[in-house]
């Protein structure tokens, strides 16, 4: 996929990426108010056949983390609603510590 191709390039292989997994708002109603199945394409039978926002979140980020290679790679998945803040605070406070950390 995209993330894997953009992720193991020799430029990123063993850089620390930041994921921003946003509009978790329409997520969890999509998937816990509306119960649209996460593989309702059928495109990923290992997707979890349960409406457990938490599951679904682990299962989303599992897959982008799977595609990363590189045996020392860092990937820091945040669960974002852009819209939201409080939530935005947050998320940029560990993206700095993150990056400062990193430095």
């Amino acid at each position: 996929g995209l993330f894997g191709s953009v992720a193991n390039t020799a430029t990123f292989k063993e850089t620390t990426m930041i994921l921003f997994l946003n509009k978790s708002d329409i997520f969890r109603d999509k998937l816990c108010v509306r119960k649209i199945p996460l593989n309702v394409s059928g495109e990923f039978p290992d997707a979890p056949d349960t409406f457990d926002y938490d599951a679904g979140v682990q299962w989303l980020q599992n897959k982008f983390i799977e595609q990363s290679n590189g045996a020392n790679k860092l990937v820091y998945a945040h669960v974002t609603t852009a819209t939201d803040k409080s939530n935005i605070g947050v998320v940029i406070d560990a993206v700095r510590t993150t990056v400062l950390k990193e430095a």
